[in-house]
């Protein structure tokens, strides 16, 4: 699966893949562990590069969004503008309308959907792994150290914290109707609509 990030010569010139961008890689989970060790061993700049940009390709869609808040985060704001990336946390352009209101489906999930759903979605902890590799693009490694980092917390607040997780990093992009497409594939998008339906959230 090939991920939403565009490849721009340009980006390929300007681009300079040092230890801050690579932290902040591996803060925002673009890279594993072990990624982050290979482009740590690639002393050549532009190998570098390349290395990196092979990498993010086949990473999951919602990668673009991510690699520009990155390139903020170091500070290179310019090379995000240039590769027409705005921050996934910004609101231009984000509703769609009809008649001048959204689609309920259409509408920016909140922590008050998040509160809706997280007692009728996750049973145990393999349905909290299935829905963050789903819904955040996480290994399935990732998906269980998030589960071992919240051993301690409920099982609907670990759900709580992957939705959060999302929202926070996607923003307006993070819809009511991406979620219920993701809740779909896991077989709870039934039960999510009717949770949103009686707490007036969703038409």
């Amino acid at each position: 699966r090939s991920s939403d990030l565009p490849f721009l010569p340009d980006l390929a010139r300007e681009l300079k893949v040092d230890d801050d961008l690579i932290r902040q890689l591996r803060a925002k989970n673009l890279i594993t562990h072990s990624e982050e060790q290979q482009l740590g061993n690639e002393s050549v700049d532009d190998k570098r590069v390349d290395k990196l940009l092979g990498i993010l390709r086949f990473k999951p869609p919602g990668t673009y969004a991510k690699f520009c808040s990155c390139l903020r985060a170091a500070g290179r704001d310019w090379i995000a503008d240039m590769i027409g990336g705005g921050l996934p946390n910004e609101t231009q352009g984000c509703g769609t309308a009809v008649d001048g209101q959204a689609r309920s489906e259409d509408v920016i999930v909140e922590d008050k959907h998040l509160d809706a759903l997280k007692n009728h979605i996750a049973a145990k902890n393999e349905d909290v792994i299935t829905f963050a590799k789903h819904l955040l693009g996480w290994s399935d490694t990732q998906a269980r150290q998030f589960i071992v980092d919240n051993q301690s917390e409920s099982m609907s607040r670990k759900w709580f914290l992957v939705g959060k997780k999302w929202t926070d990093e996607f923003g307006c992009k993070a819809t009511v109707r991406k979620l219920l497409d993701v809740l779909g594939h896991i077989g709870k998008r039934g039960a999510a609509e009717k949770a949103l339906a009686e707490a007036s959230l969703c038409m």
